[in-house]
């Protein structure tokens, strides 16, 4: 125990120095991502304003207790999400940070955290399995849920949870909220996920380029820092440098051989590309005036947007396309090819950061976001992978008492994850990996304060998996995607109307 405490105290000293040195300056007042820090008081410290930007606090009074119970999440075992919710006290600096966060909710409120970790690897299982069976036998096993957004979301036609909005002491407007994920899951005043400081994989999850500094030196090729800052790094850019580090090392002539060097490595059939739909500004689903969702994409836009990827990954010998694996197990062989030298470029989620291929990387790399469509996008807009996590209160004959405590947990929860979890994986476990390249810092702020939810993401299996069909298109190099949308024009409309329905009829 002694042991545990010294550690858990040298970590907080390095989140202590990590906040302190955090930037401070204000962002877009219009961006979707979470503010600047205010100065405000603290529940911890009412004795004088906090200034630091992690230190903003939340409005849950200061004496509310709920001494004696026992809070039950129920979350996912898999690899990338189980030490969300929970974690030891191990030196690990991220689960340093979270077994923090959980003890001093459970100091300030008076409550025990039990997680149960489901041990499947299907997403489906907790909102299909065990939350459908709880709502339907009457049994009130699980507090809450911290599940993959959008295998769950789907089902809340189903009444199988509870309107957040109804909770006291919940303030979704709050800065460690995501306001980009509420605008996209808000429904006629109700809402029933959140995501933000409190579920990690908001940052995990969300997908950039990498870029290995050394390669670009060898070849005299600047640093994509400029391009990103004058609003050039675009596809067509992207695709003009790429093969520029090709090189047939064995002298064999043969393409898409491992063995040669590349300028720009990805997966070509499943996730890798999925994050052009916010990279290039495709939205799916839209409001109306009404603000129910509505589908009217923007066909010519899309089908530009397939052409310039299929000319990256088809028409460039300079592209090593790399199919899916299950589990998603190529992105982890893409990070150890990329890590190892083998291509210039990379599209990768922030979490291969954490893994050994770049922890062990000798090159110097640099991060910038995905590139835009065209210089006329004029913003960047990053993608977060829709298996992301979401809290939500299943509806589980909660009474009004237990739903306003949850109310007060979540809150709490949310506030003190932006002060202990987000400093220790954004300014320590991002930030720091690039402490002799304050640019890629600076990008990587470029890319998390433009984190871009669409409602078409979350509702994907509610309209025929729209998104998905990106994986398609690249895949069999799609010349043309009017087929396509002649089709889910006149399909996908009714499945939004019923969407729009069935969550009107739930929030009644």
């Amino acid at each position: 125990m002694k042991k545990a405490t010294r550690i858990l105290s040298a970590v907080l000293s390095l989140l202590m120095l990590a906040a302190a040195f955090a930037a401070c300056a204000e962002k877009n007042p219009d961006s979707e991502t979470t503010p600047a820090a205010v100065a405000t008081t603290s529940p911890e410290n009412t004795s004088s304003a906090v200034t630091d930007k992690y230190e903003i606090g939340d409005k849950v009074p200061a004496n509310l207790r709920f001494d004696g119970e026992k809070i039950v999440i129920l979350s996912r075992g898999r690899d990338w999400c189980k030490d969300e919710v929970s974690s030891e006290s191990d030196g690990n600096i991220i689960h340093e940070a979270v077994f923090k966060r959980n003890l001093n909710v459970e100091e300030r409120l008076g409550v025990t955290i039990e997680n149960i970790l489901d041990p499947g690897t299907d997403n489906y299982t907790i909102g299909e399995v065990h939350i459908r069976n709880q709502v339907q036998s009457g049994n009130n096993d699980y507090s809450l849920i911290c599940a993959s957004v959008y295998a769950s979301i789907i089902h809340t036609n189903e009444n199988l949870y509870i309107d957040l909005m109804t909770a006291e002491n919940l303030d979704l407007s709050r800065p460690y909220w995501f306001s980009g994920f509420n605008k996209a899951a808000e429904f006629n005043g109700s809402q029933y996920f959140c995501a933000g400081a409190i579920t990690l994989s908001l940052y995990r999850f969300t997908f950039a380029t990498f870029f290995n500094r050394n390669i670009f030196d060898e070849h005299s090729v600047p640093y994509l820092y400029d391009a990103v800052r004058n609003k050039k790094w675009t596809l067509d850019y992207q695709y003009e440098i790429t093969s520029v580090f090709y090189s047939d090392v064995n002298g064999d002539g043969v393409a898409q051989d491992p063995t040669d060097k590349y300028g720009f490595i990805s997966n070509y059939d499943m996730i890798g590309v999925d994050a052009y739909w916010s990279s290039c500004k495709l939205d799916i689903l839209s409001r109306n005036s009404d603000g129910e969702y509505e589908f009217a994409p923007d066909q010519d836009r899309i089908g530009t947007a397939v052409e310039k990827i299929n000319r990256l990954f088809w028409d460039n010998p300079g592209t090593l396309r790399v199919k899916n694996k299950s589990s998603d197990g190529e992105q982890a062989e893409i990070a150890k090819t990329f890590s190892e030298g083998g291509a210039a470029m990379t599209t990768l989620r922030l979490i291969e950061v954490e893994g050994d291929s770049m922890k062990n990387m000798t090159d110097d790399r640099g991060v910038v976001p995905m590139p835009m469509l065209d210089e006329e996008q004029g913003e960047y807009r990053s993608y977060v992978h829709d298996t992301m996590s979401a809290f939500a209160m299943p509806n589980t004959g909660k009474s009004e008492k237990e739903i306003n405590m949850l109310g007060a947990v979540l809150e709490v929860m949310a506030s003190e994850s932006y002060k202990t979890i987000t400093p220790a994986y954004y300014d320590v476990t991002l930030k720091s990996k690039y402490s002799s390249d304050p640019e890629s810092v600076e990008m990587l702020d470029i890319i998390t304060e433009n984190i871009y939810i669409d409602p078409g993401i979350l509702y994907t299996k509610s309209i025929n998996s729209v998104h998905q069909q990106m994986r398609t298109f690249i895949k069999e190099n799609t010349k043309s995607v009017t087929t396509y949308f002649k089709t889910v024009s006149r399909t996908v409309p009714p499945l939004v109307k019923k969407l729009n329905e069935e969550l009107a009829a739930v929030g009644a």
